[in-house]
């Protein structure tokens, strides 16, 4: 099963995150375990198409887990299609939408994986930040896949972090580097 030790299954309303048309629930049917793997499901649940339509999965590891440095990694076989936007990624854990007290961006992201339906076979590896100046900043790479689509098949989604550099990688191959400067720390 889903550890409820260390992940939280949000219940966000559509709409809430980049306009995104599916709701997210804390059905087992949208995120389960099946044969030893994590499932994340949307699921369609109605003939219509349009904002709340559809239900999917949001779960983090908020208040139970966190981490600063180190290599970050998950076996991932992206969906397939027009409009679907799966993201890999990790929040500060002051970010106020967990109970902390810094709003997005200051709280800082890093995209591990994210790819954009309209771009299935491109994946994203982003670090995102206020910089001094207090606007938002950041650093991005794109892997692109050749023959094939991200979804053909399961690929390793990589992050490594030290206090002087991330690396993004999939399946070992290193994509992309940015140096964490003062404004990422």
């Amino acid at each position: 099963t889903l550890s409820a030790g260390s992940w939280n299954r949000q219940v966000v309303k559509a709409g809430r995150f980049n306009e995104e048309w599916q709701r997210y629930t804390d059905s087992p049917a949208n995120a389960y375990i099946e044969n030893g793997q994590l499932v994340i499901k949307a699921m369609h649940e109605s003939s219509t198409h349009g904002l709340d339509q559809y239900t999917s999965a949001r779960l983090n590891t908020a208040g139970k887990r966190s981490w600063k440095y180190g290599k970050i990694a998950a076996r991932i076989k992206l969906p397939y299609g027009k409009g679907i936007w799966p993201a890999f990624w990790m929040l500060g854990a002051n970010i106020d939408e967990n109970g902390g007290d810094t709003p997005w961006p200051q709280c800082g992201e890093i995209d591990i994986l994210e790819m954009i339906g309209s771009e299935e076979d491109t994946v994203h590896g982003t670090a995102l930040y206020v910089d001094e100046d207090h606007l938002l900043a950041g650093s991005s790479g794109t892997e692109t896949i050749t023959p094939g689509l991200f979804s053909d098949d399961y690929h390793i989604y990589r992050v490594d972090w030290t206090p002087t550099n991330m690396t993004w990688s999939v399946d070992g191959v290193a994509y992309h580097t940015t140096p964490v400067n003062a404004d990422m720390k």
